[in-house]
This record gives structure tokens, C-alpha cells and sequence, in this order.
């Protein structure tokens, strides 16, 4: 299997594998979440062929950090404080590390310009169905079996979510509806690309706006707060940079932009499921009393915070009936910062924030090298969207959807800019020669 199909396997799988959970085989839930590390190791393997982007690949400027971090989560799996079981050290290192190689991997796959184009066309046909599956959900009755979670339990014995109308918040194709809030607050970013590209290129594609504006319904359906603002926030910062960049080009299609993102506003505001929708999610939002003590931009750490940790894998979701010795560890976890201190200690945990500061920061640099409008674009909305995973706010280790579309946005950063340096080597018909990025390795 070439690395291509491999990757566009992997990522359907993504986006289908709860599908298959809940409502096909819900009897093979585990074997098939696990199926999705083997799916990606087999696009690392087979991603290895050479492409017109390889004279320009540039080795990543963290990536004497990152292999501080794997030496450190190697010397946690010998931490036995928390459990004597190693399996549970083993199911942590994949959690910390099996989506990293995206970073490497993506640029590989994605190849050109044209052939990304052509995935984020076929991309945007097949979540027109996934969006209107998440309709279909949201109004539907919570014991339909469209609604049910991906759990060996039989339909009726657990509750189904349901939101401040009602309705349920939806999952669509996922397992559950926080995994799908988090895709969505990822995809949106790529659907908004897609119509700010076509619009600049003067090739107007009416389905990346329907597209968007579903995608938009979808994840008010989800009533998750936080990947809303998180989207709104980081989408909304991307924009402001642009136009403080006074890039000629994009304020020549304010006009038009701004235009189609205000038939995506009439959409949202005109149909029974966008106006209904946002209702529930607004009536959510403003009448809920948990959302200041469910955001913590600075950790609190208290005396049960431990130096060393109690070894790699103890603070993933799932994974208490492994703990062996369990009483010695603290009563209670919940947030990212509290599961990294539980694991790796306070200095597992700052290495791990360090790592994301310079993965950021380095995005950062490449994003303002990067020179045509569209992948300009592109690269500042994957740096952005890496924002809320500074602050704690996001995981990229205890939630696998979170993890995989973390460091696949670090590799489409790495794409755009390998992609803008082959369009300025053929306007110059010279070959390249690219500046170095400050390298921490």
C-alpha cells in the first residue's frame, strides 16, 4: 500500500471507527479503537517514497526536545509507584508518542499543491454526509439508535447527553460527542480553507461554504463550549493577523470573503437546524454556572503533586482497573496538567510544556516565511490552532482524536511551507535555497 492511500485509510478510519463501534460491532469496541495505531503505523512505513517536496524537507528545529521527552517517558516506564502492571506503561508510551511520526510523515503524502486540493475536495463531499448524519442525530429521539455511544451496554441502560433544548448533543460518526467536537473544531479550519482559497483563486466552490456552514451547525449540535470558543478564538486570531499583515491580496477579497462568510452566517440563522442549534447551544452557554472552574489557564498545583511521578500511562482515561496501587496515588485528577503531573511528574511536565512552546513558536516562524496567500493562510491556522493545547486546555496524550489532529497540523505547517518554497523556486526558475529556521537541535 502506497503512503498516499495509506494516510487517506487512516484518516477515514478517524473518522468512521466510531461507527463501527456503536452501531456495526459494538462487541469489538477495543479491538477496533486499537486498529487505528496499527492503521497509522503502517502509513509510517509506507510513506517513505520520494516526492517533489524532498528537496525542500528541513528537519524539524524541535526535534532535540522531542527525543529529551522520549528519554525521559523511556525512564518513567521503569516508575513502578503507581501500578506493577507494565502493560499500563506500554498503553502510555503509545499515547504519548504513536501520532508524533505524523509530523514527519504528512509532507510526504500530501505531495503537491494540486493533490491537496483534490483531497480537501473529497474530504469536504464526505463530511456533507457526516454533518448531515449529526443533523439527522439532533433530532432525533436520545434512545434512537442513530444516538447511541460506542459501549457494550444495551441501548436504554446508560444516558444519552442531551442539551438545554432537549435535544441530544450529537457524536455523528464518532464514538462519543467530545471526540467529535474536537474533530470539528480542527476541520472547520480546513473547510474554512478551502473557501478562502477558492475565493481567492477565483474559483468560487459553493460546497466548501454549505460545507462550512453545517460543519458550523454541527459543532453548536455538540454543545461543547469549549471547542467553539476554542475554534472562534484561534479562527478569529488567524484573521486579525492577516489583516495586520496588510497582504494586498487578501485584502482585495476582503469584499468577497467576507461576503460568503455571511451566507454561512444566513444559513445558520435562516434553517430550522442552524437557528435551532445555536439556540441550544447560546441557551447552554449562558445559563450554565460550571464554566469558570472548567477553565484553568494557569495549573494549580497542591501538596499530592509528586517530582518523579508515578510512572508513564497511570493518568490516561480508562486505565483504573490497572492501577495496582492505587492508594498511594492522589484521590482525584481530571484536568491535562493534573493526568501530566500524576505520570511524569512537575519535570515530565514542564518538558512536555516546553516541547509544545517551541513546536509552536517554530510553526510560528515558518507560518510568516511562508509567502502565497493561500498556504500562508493554510500554515498560520494549524500554528493557531495549536493555542489552547499551551494552556492546558486541549490534550494531545489523553485523547487520541486530539493527539493524531495535533500533530498532523505541525506537519501540514511543515507542507505549506515545503509547498511555498517549490512555488517560489518555479516563479524564479532557480532552485532553492532556504533559510535556515533557528534550529534547537
Amino acid at each position: 500500500m502506497k503512503g498516499q492511500h495509506a494516510f487517506y485509510f487512516f484518516f477515514l478510519y478517524l473518522i468512521f471507527q466510531g461507527a463501527f463501534r456503536k452501531w456495526l460491532f459494538p462487541s469489538l469496541g477495543t479491538a477496533i479503537y486499537l486498529m487505528q495505531y496499527v492503521i497509522a503505523f503502517a502509513f509510517y512505513f509506507s510513506s517513505k517514497a520520494k516526492n517533489s517536496l524532498n528537496q525542500y524537507e528541513e528537519k524539524p528545529a524541535f526535534i532535540s526536545l522531542l527525543l529529551i521527552y522520549l528519554g525521559y517517558a523511556v525512564l518513567e516506564m521503569l516508575n513502578f509507584r503507581g501500578t506493577d502492571i507494565f502493560f499500563v506503561q506500554i498503553y502510555g508510551l503509545v499515547m504519548h508518542f504513536a501520532f508524533v511520526p505524523m509530523v514527519f510523515n504528512i509532507p510526504k503524502v500530501l505531495e503537491s499543491e494540486e493533490k491537496f486540493d483534490t483531497i480537501i475536495e473529497w474530504l469536504t463531499w464526505i463530511l456533507l454526509g457526516i454533518f448531515s448524519i449529526g443533523i439527522l442525530q439532533f433530532f432525533s429521539p436520545p434512545d434512537a439508535f442513530i444516538n447511541r455511544y460506542a459501549t457494550e451496554q444495551d441501548a436504554g441502560t446508560y444516558e444519552v447527553v442531551v442539551g438545554s433544548g432537549g435535544r441530544v448533543r450529537i457524536a455523528g460518526t464518532f464514538s462519543y460527542l467530545a471526540t467529535y467536537a474536537a474533530f470539528l473544531s480542527f476541520i472547520l479550519h480546513i473547510l474554512l480553507y478551502g473557501l478562502f482559497s477558492s475565493v481567492i483563486r477565483n474559483k468560487f466552490r459553493p460546497m466548501f461554504l454549505v460545507a462550512y456552514a453545517m460543519g458550523f451547525m454541527n459543532i453548536f449540535m455538540t454543545g461543547s463550549r469549549g471547542p467553539v470558543g476554542y475554534y472562534v478564538i484561534t479562527e478569529g486570531i488567524t484573521v486579525l493577523v492577516l489583516l495586520s499583515s496588510g497582504q494586498f491580496k487578501f485584502l482585495n477579497k476582503l469584499i468577497p470573503i467576507g461576503i460568503s462568510l455571511f451566507i454561512v452566517y444566513l444559513i445558520i440563522i435562516s434553517t430550522t437546524a442552524g437557528s435551532t442549534a445555536l439556540g441550544d447551544f447560546s441557551a447552554r452557554f449562558t445559563n450554565s454556572t460550571d464554566l469558570q472552574t472548567r477553565i484553568d489557564f494557569i495549573p494549580v498545583f497542591d501538596g499530592e503533586i509528586d517530582p518523579i511521578g508515578f510512572g508513564l500511562g497511570t493518568g490516561q482515561p480508562g486505565i483504573g482497573a490497572f492501577l495496582s496501587n492505587r492508594n498511594d496515588m492522589p484521590v482525584y485528577w481530571e484536568k491535562e496538567y493534573e493526568r501530566l503531573t500524576l505520570e511524569l511528574g512537575l519535570l515530565g511536565y514542564f518538558i512536555v510544556m516546553a516541547l509544545r512552546f517551541v513546536v509552536f513558536f517554530t510553526c510560528w516562524t515558518i507560518a510568516k516565511k511562508v509567502k502565497k496567500l493561500e498556504y500562508k493562510i493554510l500554515a498560520l491556522q494549524m500554528t493557531m490552532f495549536q493555542l489552547p493545547f499551551l494552556i492546558n486546555l486541549q490534550t494531545n496524550i489523553f485523547n487520541y482524536i486530539d493527539g493524531v489532529l495535533y500533530w498532523i497540523a505541525i506537519g501540514i505547517v511543515y507542507f505549506a511551507y515545503y509547498i511555498d518554497l517549490k512555488y517560489k523556486a518555479e516563479q524564479d526558475k532557480l532552485e532553492p535555497t532556504p533559510t535556515a529556521l533557528y534550529r534547537w537541535d
